[in-house]
């Protein structure tokens, strides 16, 4: 079976398939034929089509066993059995006796579009040449390290406020950063950007990473300056891009709000959305005890705001008020939706016009003397770890 007729399977990668894909592949190998095209030219860009043999490395503890933190990482990343066992393959023939998890985000977006020995090969070179990321996937990334504080002192450099206001809420980058650096946002971007990401990656090795991530604060920096220092988890979930600050997918109840609201006065769009809601939620419940509910929620929310922050206690109590008889496992599932809604109109959703704005904006950055410069420095001898 060749590579390409397997491809279908490949869509069983866990953590975005139906989240972040949004169409960019497809579960057909003949509808991708654009894109293997073009990532069929990644290896000659990292020098991987010159790599004739891979050197001989010392397997990571507990190899080929469920023990290996290569079994684990395969079975987080792939619902498929055949899938795993050649994700496992390729990490066996490239990880040098120490291991990082952001070999294996690389790894399970590469063998989506990209043959498993030509992955094995690219792997090699992004993991020994100077040009990309070497010493980036160890247990104890040193190398890393280093480059997360130059680039902090790069956001100090270019966006003063924000290197001000994250070093007020004492957060370093290596916290936060690895992300961006060590797994090149695989967790976090949609698949037609994470292409985009990947291929200037190869082309223009760790110089990208820090454009990348420059271009990351410029686009969060308002975000960043007014979420307060206290607020630290709440900083970590904005720079790590986290979903539950940029959520992949809506809800049919949040849906309907964004498409609504901006037709509607914000009330009548709340109360649509929420008898939408109920309707799918508790198809019981009659449709003029559903409108009745909803226009009291609506009333209770514009309360909640003046007086709390607490949307889902808001709609509780307006349905044990008017629904008494609802089950619990109902008034539960309704208040979450409820909280959902609430902070619909405060994230932004996960969505390519955001992060391709980020791409095109990393691209635009001119920043080769001071990034090489402070590299090397950084690795010789001013920031030692």
């Amino acid at each position: 079976m060749t590579w390409n007729s397997k491809y279908s399977r490949a869509l069983s990668f866990e953590h975005a398939c139906q989240n972040r894909n949004n169409s960019c592949l497809a579960t057909e190998a003949a509808a991708n034929k654009a894109i293997l095209e073009q990532t069929a030219k990644w290896p000659a860009l990292c020098g991987a089509d010159k790599v004739t043999s891979l050197p001989a490395v010392k397997p990571v503890a507990g190899a080929g066993t469920s023990e290996s933190i290569l079994w684990r990482d395969a079975e987080r990343t792939f619902k498929t059995e055949p899938f795993r066992e050649q994700m496992i393959k390729v990490l066996e023939l490239v990880a040098d006796g120490d291991y990082h998890q952001g070999m294996g985000y690389l790894t399970g977006f590469l063998l989506l579009l990209v043959p498993p020995g030509d992955v094995s090969k690219m792997l090699h070179r992004i993991g020994t040449d100077d040009k990309y990321t070497p010493g980036y996937w160890k247990g104890q990334p040193e190398a890393f390290v280093r480059d997360a504080q130059v680039y902090m002192e790069l956001v100090k450099s270019r966006f003063p406020a924000v290197g001000a206001h994250l070093e007020k809420a004492s957060l370093v980058p290596e916290a936060y950063a690895q992300k961006w650096f060590v797994g090149l946002c695989v967790h976090t971007m949609p698949f037609a950007t994470l292409v985009k990401v990947f291929e200037a990656f190869l082309s223009e090795g760790y110089m990208f990473l820090f454009k990348l991530s420059l271009a990351i604060v410029e686009a969060l920096q308002e975000r960043i300056v007014a979420t307060n220092t206290g607020e630290v988890n709440k900083l970590f979930e904005l720079l790590r891009l986290d979903a539950k600050m940029f959520p992949d997918t809506e809800t049919g109840l949040s849906l309907s709000v964004f498409y609504l609201s901006p037709l509607l006065p914000h009330s009548l769009a709340l109360s649509l959305s929420l008898s939408l809601s109920l309707s799918l939620i508790c198809p019981s419940v009659r449709p003029s005890d559903r409108l009745s509910l909803s226009l009291s929620f609506s009333l209770s929310l514009s309360l909640a705001r003046s007086i709390s922050r607490s949307f889902s206690l808001s709609l509780a109590l307006s349905l044990a008020l008017s629904l008494p008889s609802l089950s619990p496992l109902s008034l539960y599932s309704l208040s979450r939706c409820a909280r959902a809604l609430s902070l619909s109109h405060t994230r932004p959703l996960r969505s390519p016009e955001f992060f391709e704005k980020i791409v095109a904006s990393a691209k635009s950055f001119q920043l080769p003397e001071v990034c090489v410069c402070a590299r090397v420095r950084a690795r010789e001898c001013l920031l030692p770890v």
